[in-house]
């Protein structure tokens, strides 16, 4: 009679197999977070919360793990990661998952700040998906001229000063009077300065700007000043000033040339910010939603 040894070399290369998948490492940690996590469970017990934690298969998995430990690994073979470290990331993971479902369970994401984080992610993620399309140079033209008004240009003031001490104030009486040296007359009042942190040139500044700095009455003053000389005596929360004013620019729109970049990217938000509306509206057929009739009551 023959006797047929296949059978026994098959098993015993299972028993083999088998023997290597209980010694891994991983397999041990999977076992060991499985324990901890129904060890929780029924240290911790709370009455009507049977079934609300997440199954053994759902917590922990091979994936989830190969997913954990991908980072850590960077393309190389995940047993190349010291076995305290794969460890430890595993326990950290099991940790934090845990502590997940606990929030869950406690109904802590109905809280208003966890809600609005995950709404502003939730978002992000949809106009992530936004893929932005070319344009034509006419299509921004149209944008540009059906949105002028965010384009529009201040009034503006180019101009010199110095804030001058009591004895420069009565000094530049004087000297703006008499027949006029621009060198010299800058000259005697340097030593007739008040200190101060403000510059002592301003180059297109906005009027707003300088109310904050000088002042609306000194703002007021400049902007009617003739252009080219210098001024005095133009009074500041800051004291009296001389003043030469270089340049004003009126108000009006800027040009399209001048802000073709600024144009192109409004017209790429205000198309994003209409296509995630429209993605956000199909998503309502997901859910169920119902507002009481009285809320829409004019």
């Amino acid at each position: 009679m023959r006797t047929d040894f296949s059978r026994f070399t098959k098993g015993s290369e299972n028993v083999a197999m088998v023997t290597k998948f209980i010694k891994e490492p991983i397999t041990h940690l999977l076992v060991v977070g499985v324990v901890l996590f129904y060890s929780f469970d029924s240290l911790n017990p709370e009455q009507g919360d049977q079934g609300q934690y997440f199954s053994q298969g759902q917590l922990v998995s091979q994936e989830q793990v190969n997913r954990l430990l991908e980072g850590e690994a960077k393309g190389q073979a995940l047993t190349s990661i010291p076995f305290e470290q794969r460890r430890g990331l595993i326990e950290d993971f099991l940790d934090a998952e845990i502590l997940y479902q606990e929030a869950k369970r406690l109904k802590l994401d109905h809280d208003a700040f966890i809600r609005d984080r995950l709404v502003k992610k939730a978002k992000f993620y949809v106009e992530g998906q936004y893929v932005v399309p070319e344009v034509q140079e006419p299509i921004l033209q149209a944008f540009y001229r059906a949105n002028k008004s965010r384009y529009l240009k201040k009034t503006t003031v180019s101009f010199s000063h110095r804030i001058l001490n009591a004895a420069g104030v009565s000094r530049a009486k004087t000297l703006l009077s008499r027949p006029f040296n621009e060198q010299g007359f800058l000259s005697e009042i340097a030593t007739m300065q008040k200190a101060s942190f403000v510059s002592l040139s301003f180059t297109n500044a906005d009027l707003d700007e300088l109310s904050s700095i000088f002042g609306t009455e000194f703002v007021d003053s400049v902007s009617n000043l003739p252009i080219g000389f210098w001024n005095g005596l133009v009074e500041s929360e800051l004291g009296f000033h001389v003043v030469k004013v270089s340049d004003r620019q009126q108000e009006g729109y800027k040009s399209f040339a001048e802000v073709k970049g600024k144009v192109k990217e409004d017209w790429i938000s205000a198309q994003r910010a209409h296509w995630v509306k429209q993605k956000i509206v199909s998503l309502r057929g997901r859910y169920e939603l119902k507002v009481e009739d009285f809320l829409f009551d004019e």
